[in-house]
């Protein structure tokens, strides 16, 4: 027995506190839409807390969409948008996301400043150490090395002939 007392505390926890608004969603979940709008609205006169404001003004956007009163049902976006700016509604029919973009048109998006949003910041530069031998400046500067000393090494070596003299040998 002590096993279900945390479940239903937990239950009675989720649950709407007004009665007016558990009635406007059993009758919205039995189709009893003529019902839904009166009781929502009853609901809406009492002190609800946000997401229950929130869930009323829904059940009344819904109802009049699945009446085809769709300026009702715009007007209710509308309505809800003014109070949650991030609502979306989940699951719902094309119809439903056509009146709530119609709504969402209407009503301004709240102002961000631009100093608020700011991108997150750069990961640190990734430095991958390499190898003396991979680096291209290491092996330009061996080129250059190479190069001055096989002209060095080929200059010393080569023949001195004496300046005066002509190609042929001779002293002139």
């Amino acid at each position: 027995m002590l096993v279900w007392i945390p479940v239903v505390t937990a239950l009675i926890a989720a649950s709407p506190a007004d009665p007016a608004l558990v009635a406007a969603e059993r009758a919205y979940a039995g189709h009893d839409y003529e019902r839904v709008v009166p009781l929502a609205s009853r609901a809406l006169g009492h002190g609800l807390t946000l997401s229950e404001r929130r869930r009323a003004l829904e059940l009344v956007a819904l109802t009049y969409a699945a009446f085809d009163d769709s300026p009702r049902a715009i007007a209710g976006f509308e309505q809800l948008l003014h109070l949650d700016p991030t609502y979306q509604p989940v699951h719902v029919s094309p119809k439903i996301s056509g009146l709530y973009e119609e709504a969402r048109r209407k009503v301004p998006r709240p102002f961000i400043p631009l100093a608020a949003v700011r991108p997150p910041p750069l990961p640190p530069p990734v430095v991958i150490e390499t190898p003396l031998g991979r680096r291209w400046w290491f092996w330009t500067a061996v080129g250059v090395v190479v190069a001055g000393g096989a002209g060095t090494a080929l200059a010393l070596t080569a023949p001195r002939t004496p300046h005066g003299t002509l190609p042929n040998g001779s002293l002139q």
